[in-house]
């Protein structure tokens, strides 16, 4: 997330603006996760509010004077409320399957940008749907989720 992928920090259209605003719950992502914050953003997290989990390390890059004075600025104090930071990429993961009664059904997506989705990530559950639009490519080869030494999820394989 970042203030130069959105003023929002995430795009509230891809992540649901029911998580800044309220109202129907559409999309309706369970469980939102936030594994960095931008450089760009020099440590003004706003939007951060819209997760679920997050990491140490995304807390240790937050200036909250930043965050917290965009938030009251723009008037969305909901922004700034801070979700649960666990260890690392890896428990946050786990953490999040865990909460799911079949973790292998899970539906879930990968974004690095919300600004500019040119690659995402899903799980097998998602696939049928997301070949059924014409204006999407559907890569055929799987990859598994790797970790680095610090728990910390590798970027992805093109």
């Amino acid at each position: 997330m970042g203030k130069n992928i959105s003023g929002a920090g995430m795009d509230p259209n891809i992540v649901g603006a029911w998580r800044r605003e309220g109202g129907p719950r559409t999309p309706d992502y369970r469980t939102l996760i936030v594994l960095d914050l931008t450089d760009e953003s020099h440590g003004n997290a706003v939007g951060i509010g819209l997760a679920d989990l997050t990491t140490q390390y995304v807390m240790q890059k937050v200036d909250l004077k930043a965050t917290y004075m965009n938030a009251i600025t723009a008037g969305i104090l909901r922004s700034s409320l801070m979700p649960i930071p666990l260890e690392n990429d890896r428990v946050v993961l786990e953490t999040a399957l865990n909460l799911l009664a079949d973790p292998r059904r899970v539906r879930m997506v990968r974004i690095v940008n919300t600004l500019m989705i040119q690659n995402l990530w899903v799980t097998e559950p998602c696939l049928p749907e997301l070949r059924e639009k014409e204006n999407l490519i559907v890569g055929d080869h799987p990859f598994r989720v790797e970790f680095d030494d610090q728990g910390r999820l590798m970027p992805f394989k093109t």
